[in-house]
């Protein structure tokens, strides 16, 4: 069985390819300090979830960790500044589907401002099983793209 999560989805769907598989130090510190946010605010759960989407004659695992859960929804933190908002906000909006579909109850998107140090926004994110079907599909379409890009890639700069 194919199996993918919900960051991998949200990653492939939303960031440039990454050749290098080294992470930038600003990067790391903004995640370091993303998780200490997390934590600060409560939306730690580590539970995983999961549930089998059929694709055509494929079982694909859906996988994931939403931040929070509580009987009502899952939420999604994400933080930002005001350059990486609408980024952001993307990444978090598809992780919500993903959440959506693989617990069965509502998610919210949860948005923290790092600049003024807050959440500003809170929105439930609709989910529709037609269009979930589609983002996974894209995004196990590129993820098997980068994988033969890769490869070739190898084997180009070996001679």
């Amino acid at each position: 069985m194919n199996k993918i999560t919900s960051s991998e989805i949200s990653g492939l769907l939303s960031y440039p390819i990454r050749i290098n598989e080294w992470t930038s130090h600003w990067l790391q510190e903004a995640v370091s300090r993303g998780r200490l946010i997390h934590s600060r605010l409560g939306f730690d759960n580590v539970k995983t979830f999961q549930r089998v989407l059929r694709l055509n004659s494929k079982s694909i695992l859906i996988v994931g960790m939403p931040d929070r859960v509580d009987d009502k929804y899952c939420y999604e933190l994400k933080t930002y500044t005001k350059r990486t908002k609408q980024k952001v906000v993307k990444v978090g909006e598809i992780q919500c589907k993903c959440y959506t579909f693989i617990t069965g109850l509502p998610s919210k998107l949860v948005l923290y401002n790092v600049d003024k140090e807050k959440i500003v926004e809170e929105k439930i994110v609709p989910f529709n099983l037609r269009e979930f079907r589609k983002i996974v599909k894209r995004a196990l379409l590129l993820r098997d793209m980068i994988k033969k890009f890769k490869k070739k890639f190898k084997e180009v700069q070996e001679g």
